[in-house]
């Protein structure tokens, strides 16, 4: 499914997503709000991953965050 322009343009109440739970697998790090997957999470380098979640939608919903590095 793929949103259209016009309804992505109306989209404009983002909502972050903070966690303070640490990842199970020590090679993804927790820092300042972000997961990252590198060697360093201050000094970044080419192929590092840094993730943040957040969302559009009402506050009170429900909702479920999947992901698999």
């Amino acid at each position: 499914m793929h949103l259209g322009l016009d309804v992505k343009r109306k989209v404009n109440d983002y909502y972050e997503i903070w966690s303070d739970t640490r990842p199970d697998r020590s090679d993804i790090k927790l820092h300042s709000g972000f997961y990252y997957h590198g060697n360093s999470a201050l000094e970044h380098e080419i192929g590092d991953l840094r993730i943040h979640f957040s969302y559009a939608g009402r506050e009170d919903d429900i909702y479920t965050a999947v992901g698999v590095v």
